[in-house]
């Protein structure tokens, strides 16, 4: 997202990037499930997620709202009524749980590929009891290829499997597989961020969708951070 705001600013104007993320190399820390996921999952979680933390957004948010923000304040001139959150997966579970109890923390919204499917019914209750103002502006993306294991996908599995094959209650990799794939499908990544777009703008909410023909999962995020910079870079000042 830097670099891409580097390369437009010419074009868009500059804009401060905060990532939020933890310490440590892991690509994806295990607390991303407990800080991004606003309730328990419709159905239990297994494999390496097993027992793990879930439910914590809410807490997240304060942080975000507060300390992390306040440090970004601290860092960088920020222009009053030009916030803007990005999430993807995850991520964009968050982004649109803040939207929907907390709409007034950033002016823009990006939900990348949102996990919706996390718990369909609880988000759908938010959705249709949230009170959005016509000011927010709010982008909902998706991958053409989402709802399908790419290699990458099957090479985790195969990793994970390896590590620690109990955790995955006795089924063999290949089943383990056959299930993930089925799972994924089942996730309705592309309809269900589409579903979302329609009832916020049935709401008289300025909300898009956006699908990426060709891409995955974890591809499709960078074309999203590149329509997020555009969105930041025009969302206009309040008042």
């Amino acid at each position: 997202a830097a670099a891409l705001a580097q390369a437009t600013e010419e074009e868009l104007g500059p804009l401060v990037v905060a990532g939020v993320g933890y310490p440590g190399a892991a690509r994806f820390d295990s607390r991303r499930l407990r800080d991004l996921t606003p309730c328990p999952p419709e159905t239990p979680l297994d494999g390496e997620q097993t027992g793990l933390a879930v439910g914590g957004a809410d807490a997240f948010a304060d942080v975000l709202m507060g300390p992390i923000m306040a440090e970004i304040g601290r860092q960088a001139p920020l222009t009053p009524g030009r916030a803007s959150l990005f999430g993807h997966s995850l991520g964009g579970l968050f982004a649109l749980h803040l939207l929907l109890t907390g709409p007034q923390a950033f002016d823009a919204y990006v939900a990348a590929s949102p996990s919706i499917w996390w718990n369909r019914p609880v988000l759908l209750r938010e959705a249709e009891s949230a009170r959005l103002g016509a000011n927010r502006r709010v982008l909902f993306t998706a991958g053409g290829l989402e709802e399908t294991l790419s290699q990458a996908d099957i090479a985790y599995l195969r990793r994970s499997f390896g590590a620690n094959p109990a955790a995955y209650g006795g089924r063999t990799l290949q089943q383990v597989t056959d299930d993930s794939a089925a799972r994924l499908a089942g996730y309705h990544m592309p309809g269900y961020a589409r579903e979302m777009a329609a009832l916020l703008k049935g709401k008289g909410v300025d909300a898009a969708y956006v699908e990426f023909p060709g891409e995955t999962h974890a591809s499709s995020a960078v074309a999203a951070l590149n329509r997020a910079v555009r969105l930041a870079a025009q969302t206009p000042k309040d008042g």
